[in-house]
């Protein structure tokens, strides 16, 4: 959703492991100035992925089973709009530009989500085996 390149779970960069229970963790990211979405001026992309600019999107989670990730596709879709109420409620901290900017990359990530076809392409195909 946010265009995050610079954390790995395999290396711990830039990401916690938050355990739940004694069978759950979760990865807990951190440091988000790499990120599409915010794309600062000083961004840098890191080498080991095959892109140019942090706003180019490169989905690099792990493949799991298709109903799962139909799943947290439906819970992205559902939240959908509480998101962008949490984000409209911040329009007037950010600047003009900056604010059009984020939202439209958020909104893209929306559309791939909710088109069948994209989300194929651009998640399900490109997951990392």
């Amino acid at each position: 959703m946010i265009g995050n390149t610079d954390w790995s779970t395999m290396y711990q960069h830039n990401m916690k492991i938050l355990k739940l229970d004694s069978k759950t963790v979760v990865p807990l990211p951190y440091d988000f100035d790499m990120t599409g979405i915010v794309n600062p001026p000083y961004s840098q992309v890191s080498n080991l992925v095959n892109i140019e600019m942090v706003t180019e999107r490169l989905y690099r989670g792990y493949c799991r089973e298709e109903s799962l990730m139909q799943a947290i596709r439906q819970e992205f879709l559902e939240l959908q709009p509480e998101i962008w109420a949490r984000v409209e409620a911040h329009e007037a901290m950010m600047d003009k530009g900056d604010y059009r900017n984020f939202s439209s990359y958020l909104q893209e990530f929306f559309d791939i989500i909710g088109n069948d076809r994209a989300f194929e392409s651009q998640v399900l195909m490109d997951c990392r085996k």
